[in-house]
Formats: structure tokens, sequence, C-alpha cells
């Protein structure tokens, strides 16, 4: 688990990294829920399909301004 927690950081860390040297681009990076597939399991919260609609929604109207941000599917930011 360490490892996967780790690499969720460095990937934020790269949004950052990221928005700071390339402005002209818009980078993001989503969390896509607690999803029922195998890594998720059966308990989870949502059906692949509405997290995948979530993801599309976002990804298809943020702007500049959202760039270096950490979105939920749903569009909320988290926090880090």
């Amino acid at each position: 688990m360490a490892a996967y927690c780790m690499s969720k950081s460095a990937l934020n860390m790269l949004t950052l990294k990221q928005k700071a040297e390339r402005p002209d681009l818009t980078i993001l990076t989503m969390c896509p829920g607690w999803v029922k597939t195998d890594m998720g399991g059966k308990e989870a919260q949502l059906e692949p399909e509405e997290s995948v609609s979530g993801i599309l929604k976002i990804a298809t109207s943020v702007t500049n301004a959202d760039s270096g941000k950490y979105l939920r599917y749903n569009g909320e930011v988290i926090p880090w």
C-alpha cells in the first residue's frame, strides 16, 4: 500500500510541476472514486459507468484556470 500511496503523491507533484513548466497546457490529476472493479471490489460505491461519465464531463469542461488541480470524478477539488 505504501508504494501505491507514494505513486499518487508523485503524480500530484508532477501535475504541479507540469503546470509551472507548461502554462500553455491544462494539466489535471483525477480521482475516479471508489469504483466497482477488480481493484475496488464489490463493496465500492460507484459503478464504472458513473465514474467514467464524471471524468469525461470534467475532461471536456475544464479550462486553463483548473490546471494543476486534483479533482474527483464529480468535479470536487481534492486538497493534498
